[in-house]
């Protein structure tokens, strides 16, 4: 499944920058490229704008039942979280304060 998440990563990076959207990866795909050792089958990322509704238009981006953006390539799914003032809001819901 590496493989497969370091494409989707790489995809999504690249379509990001293309539209000017800041980003980064959290969760346990961040921990493994910083050098920790975390077992995933998804990715994580969060946004600095609030583009779901932008982003939902194009192909891949769908939304989740709990109203998180998701990115879908070749079976990875992608989760699109925003950053809001300290804290990642999954949905609509605000998430762990960092």
């Amino acid at each position: 499944m590496g493989r497969a998440i370091d494409a989707a990563a790489k995809a999504l990076s690249e379509f990001l920058q293309k539209v000017n959207i800041e980003h980064c990866y959290i969760g346990g795909y961040e921990t493994s490229l910083t050098g920790g050792v975390r077992l995933t089958e998804d990715l994580d990322l969060c946004v600095v704008t609030d583009c779901q509704k932008a982003l939902v238009k194009f192909p891949n981006f769908t939304l989740s039942p709990d109203n998180r953006l998701v990115y879908k390539h070749r079976g990875v799914d992608v989760y699109i979280s925003r950053w809001v003032e300290g804290c990642y809001v999954l949905g609509n819901t605000p998430g762990v304060g960092v």
